[in-house]
């Protein structure tokens, strides 16, 4: 099976025919996290002006989300939901709502489950006594926090084993889902340990499918762009309509070392307290995300186990009227986009204010681009729409 056009469209098909099913899976999942720990995601994302959450009004958010024309929408990169919902919040509404995810936190400790399974989790310190450097940032203990990330991985997604086999730099959680198709998620490696530098954080794990032809040196930016046949990344990991289901570590670990400079908060940084919270804290958010992730991962690997087996006759360019308008728009601003690139990297390389590395860099994922324009250029003529120049 590689990743063509023809399995993208069917792909597309099959998310929309299962659609519903999510949408049913959806509003199970919400009502029975009412009045949980688990609900913290509903406040995050669906508070309302009085500070409370309303089933009913979730419920209709979601379904119009869903049976919004253009849901489910595969550009060829990234899948979306044309969700209307998520807002910036307010100084006192975040307040609020960090007064909320603090009670849920709580809350959540309380569940003799939840403490059995974070005591299983690898024990090491994630926070490292470096007292002879001023900046509260170096005190994260980078290969420590990796290993109880992964660890954290292994327990809450059994399902999804780390594959040597496909991972480099890039580390790869799969599960087979058919003779040649692997379906998981990914992180990379390098540009965590870079994040690490400056906060304590989580990665930013991508949803993927591969297939056996796979090679570990492939190039993200590559499959990223949506032009590889052997990985096509889906989608963040993270359910669309429950982007926040709780207040992130970095939120939480910037608020707490807010006063990072002054040489005696360091000193009580480092306190053996500081590093249990910051790990019991890393576990809640990866299992509230958890919550809220599975039912999405299942709707998506249905999908594409369903295209897979899809032996219709199929030519690639059948395109709903929404989904040509998205590509007419896209290549309308590539070719406007890509020549004011280029030409801005090469005066940029000649004027030595870039160095080479950084102008191939640019350029190769500028010629992507371009491959991605003269592909639209195609399907939109197949379906008689011209972009004038």
């Amino acid at each position: 099976m590689i990743f063509d056009s023809i399995f993208k469209r069917k792909l597309v098909k099959h998310l929309t025919n299962n659609k519903m099913q999510f949408e049913n899976d959806l509003a199970t999942l919400v009502a029975k996290s009412l009045n949980s720990c688990f609900d913290i995601g509903l406040y995050l994302n669906f508070i309302t002006k009085n500070g409370e959450v309303n089933l009913k009004d979730i419920n209709t958010n979601i379904k119009k989300a869903i049976n919004n024309e253009g849901s489910p929408y595969y550009n060829g990169r990234k899948l979306y939901f044309e969700i209307g919902h998520q807002k910036d919040y307010t100084e006192s509404e975040f307040e609020n709502l960090y007064g909320i995810n603090e009670i849920k936190y709580s809350d959540f400790y309380k569940s003799p489950k939840t403490r059995e399974v974070f005591s299983d989790i690898v024990d090491v310190s994630i926070i490292k006594d470096q007292r002879s450097n001023k900046f509260r940032y170096d005190i994260i203990d980078k290969p420590n926090c990796i290993l109880f990330v992964e660890d954290i991985l292994n327990k809450i997604y059994p399902e999804y084993e780390y594959s040597k086999q496909y991972s480099s730099k890039t580390h790869r959680f799969l599960k087979k889902i058919s003779d040649n198709c692997f379906f998981g998620f990914e992180y990379n490696r390098r540009f965590y340990e870079q994040d690490l530098k400056t906060k304590l954080c989580l990665p930013d794990f991508r949803i993927i499918i591969i297939n056996d032809k796979f090679q570990r040196n492939v190039s993200e930016k590559d499959y990223l762009l949506g032009n590889n046949e052997s990985i096509i990344f889906i989608d963040q990991l993270l359910n669309p309509f429950f982007l926040s289901p709780v207040i992130n570590i970095s939120a939480i670990f910037g608020m707490k070392s807010s006063n990072g400079g002054n040489r005696y908060f360091i000193d009580e940084l480092l306190n053996e307290k500081y590093d249990i919270y910051f790990r019991k804290y890393i576990f809640y958010q990866m299992y509230i995300n958890n919550y809220y992730v599975v039912d999405y991962l299942n709707y998506l690997s249905k999908s594409i186990v369903d295209a897979i087996n899809d032996n219709s006759s199929y030519t690639g360019f059948e395109y709903s009227s929404f989904e040509l308008k998205k590509i007419e728009e896209r290549t309308i601003f590539l070719k406007q986009y890509i020549p004011e690139s280029y030409l801005k990297i090469e005066n940029a390389i000649k004027q030595k204010l870039i160095s080479q590395s950084v102008f191939e860099t640019t350029r190769s994922t500028i010629d992507l681009m371009k491959m991605e324009l003269d592909n639209n250029i195609i399907i939109l003529e197949r379906n008689n729409i011209r972009v004038s120049d």
